[in-house]
């Protein structure tokens, strides 16, 4: 563009943005005062502030999906750059004139749900995908609630109860992140491992009843346990307990 603009040259370019859907913000190192000639990197113009800060928050929102994998941003969350994009995102979906049909599809294009209410199983899963990240399991208190609010706790419960009636995509999607259907099961199974373990050290299952694992688990309170419930244990447990020497 060399180091000199005149005006036509100015007026021809913004032209040209105005008069093109897919260019939303132009900015270049040339300011007019007058009609005097503009010195290189004088200033910075934006012709459009507006869509500027569109598109700093949809790049932002834009980290976030490829960060998430979804666009369920808490209403809460600011960026590490301390933009509100989780309040952007929410008067978005409120706002009643909605973005235009570039805007929206873009939006669309980075998983943007307009009704979060009608996806709430989605939205539920991701908070639980995360939990089973940073965790390792999930194993979550029925009384858990995420930092924003929402009882995640409750809703685990919630899909534990209605397993039977789940499709088979949503039941999948929980597997791959460490569902645990029957919990009782799962803890019997946990410590009949612990008490293997001690029977694989000491050659013997006589285990103190205050005696706890390094790891805090009331190993001996569980074993007490079931010498008391031995008529009501399954065949199958009271074989295995009997193969690590249970007396």
């Amino acid at each position: 563009m060399g180091d000199r603009m005149n005006v036509p040259q100015v007026i021809e370019i913004k032209k040209i943005i105005e008069e093109t859907p897919t260019i939303k913000t132009f900015i270049f190192d040339w300011t007019m005062v007058g009609e005097n000639i503009p010195t290189p990197g004088q200033f910075v113009m934006v012709w459009n502030f507006k869509d500027a800060q569109w598109e700093k928050m949809y790049a932002a929102a834009t980290a976030f999906f490829k960060e998430n994998g979804h666009l369920f941003v808490p209403q809460s969350y600011i960026t590490p750059e301390g933009d509100r994009l989780g309040i952007w995102i929410a008067n978005l979906r409120k706002s009643k004139n909605m973005p235009s049909d570039i805007h929206k599809e873009l939006l669309n294009s980075i998983g943007m749900v307009w009704e979060p209410k009608k996806n709430n199983w989605q939205q539920m899963y991701f908070l639980a995908e995360k939990f089973y990240k940073e965790k390792g399991h999930l194993r979550i208190p029925y009384n858990y609630k995420t930092p924003d609010g929402k009882n995640l706790g409750g809703w685990i419960v919630a899909q534990r109860q209605r397993e039977k009636s789940l499709s088979k995509e949503h039941k999948d999607r929980l597997n791959n992140i460490g569902m645990v259907w029957d919990v009782f099961d799962t803890q019997w199974e946990k410590n009949f491992s612990l008490a293997e373990e001690f029977f694989k050290e000491h050659g013997h299952l006589l285990v103190p009843d205050a005696y706890k694992t390094p790891n805090g688990d009331r190993l001996g309170a569980w074993i007490k346990v079931q010498r008391t419930k031995k008529a009501s244990l399954s065949d199958e447990r009271k074989r295995r307990l009997e193969n690590i020497g249970m007396v």
